[in-house]
């Protein structure tokens, strides 16, 4: 952890200890849970009564089949559930749906108590204090990042969360490196990541679920998060992809996510399977398809690099990084590629819904959903 991280987390402590009403926002404070509700491995899992006695979160297990053992020091009566699969869930307060408001308006503030500052300095060019600002913007940032960590968390943990209805959910496959975890990369994510974005355009298929990292204290806000343990991962994996009605996988190169890709085609219907390319270079795409190819007989398009004039327009691409969209499937598994439009303006907030919407298009119109235009402000 580096030094920026442990001065966040020191923060986040300090602030969720000395202030009752974020504490309480961000962790709850109830002792009974008359419904108890478990982020879980798998859909059929049921936790229906749980009275601890603390009000910390804890994790539960499967011991037997009528049994299960509760972890970080909680203990628990009347616990019942029933599960096919081996399921572990931590189980939260009920209000804990508004987990990480707190957080985001201590952010926002931050955020904009830098802008003051910055302002009645008069700027960097007239007075070195306007430096000042920078801390509390980058602060304000982190802690409106965290805040929906939390709330993430607190959905996938809810009773309200898409892992306790009976309802088909998207599957969202990814290399973990592509996760925002380091403090740069949280600091430039937005106010929306690209998972929230692709998750609201395509909520019309179902919610949006994906694996966990192993060992992550928070979720990057998105997809809801299911965790599994190394032995059990791929059997949530084959399960989930069974009921999904779409798979996407990001283009990447590990591993897990060949063998995903490899299941996906074994199991799925073409129809019913995305490939994402999105921030990648283009030697690693390359590699990802001749992987695919040599290993299933699957040819994927050929996919030019971003041209330097749309690097001009979008400072987030790159000449070296392969052009952004999604790889679609004919029933014949012969493979389409749909780009992204170009997106002039970022502001951080939903800067590639509308790119998603318009590329997304012939899927929707091809599984016979509406499709409707989607941008920053609704749609």
């Amino acid at each position: 952890m580096g030094a920026s991280d442990t001065a966040l987390a020191f923060l986040e402590s300090f602030l969720l200890a000395k202030l009752p009403k974020i504490a309480r926002d961000c962790y709850g404070g109830a002792n009974q849970f008359p419904r108890g509700s478990c982020n879980r491995w798998s859909r059929t899992f049921k936790l229906r009564t749980v009275t601890p006695t603390t009000s910390a979160p804890f994790v539960v297990r499967p011991v037997t089949p009528d049994r299960v053992a509760i972890k970080d020091g909680a203990d628990a009566v009347g616990v019942q559930y029933h599960s096919k699969l081996s399921v572990r869930g931590r189980c939260v307060m009920p209000h804990q749906t508004s987990a990480g408001g707190g957080l985001k308006l201590l952010g926002v503030a931050l955020i904009i108590l830098g802008g003051v500052i910055y302002v009645a300095s008069g700027g960097v060019d007239e007075n070195p204090s306007a430096f000042l600002a920078i801390p509390f913007i980058a602060g304000g940032i982190l802690l409106y990042y965290r805040g929906r960590q939390h709330a993430a968390r607190a959905k996938a943990a809810g009773p309200d969360s898409p892992l306790m209805d009976s309802q088909p959910d998207v599957l969202y496959l990814r290399s973990f490196q592509t996760d925002p975890s380091t403090t740069y990369r949280q600091l430039t994510a937005g106010w929306t990541t690209e998972e929230e974005e692709l998750g609201s355009v395509l909520r019309p298929f179902g919610d949006m679920v994906a694996i966990g990292q192993p060992g992550e204290r928070l979720p990057v806000p998105g997809a809801t998060r299911m965790y599994a343990s190394q032995s059990e991962w791929r059997r949530v994996v084959l399960a989930s992809m069974q009921s999904a009605p779409l798979v996407v996988i990001r283009a990447g190169s590990s591993p897990g996510l060949l063998w995903e890709m490899g299941q996906a085609i074994r199991t799925l219907k073409p129809e019913r399977l995305l490939i994402l390319v999105l921030n990648i270079k283009v030697q690693e795409y390359t590699l990802f398809a001749n992987q695919v190819r040599a290993n299933f007989r699957l040819q994927l398009p050929a996919i030019e690099a971003s041209s330097v004039m749309r690097a001009m327009i979008d400072r987030r691409e790159s000449p070296s990084k392969a052009k952004p969209g999604f790889v679609a499937f004919e029933s014949d598994w012969s493979a389409v590629f749909l780009p992204l439009p170009s997106t002039i303006i970022r502001t951080g907030y939903k800067d590639l819904t509308k790119a998603f919407s318009i590329a997304l298009r012939p899927v929707f119109e091809r599984h016979g959903i509406p499709w409707r235009a989607a941008g920053r402000f609704g749609g």
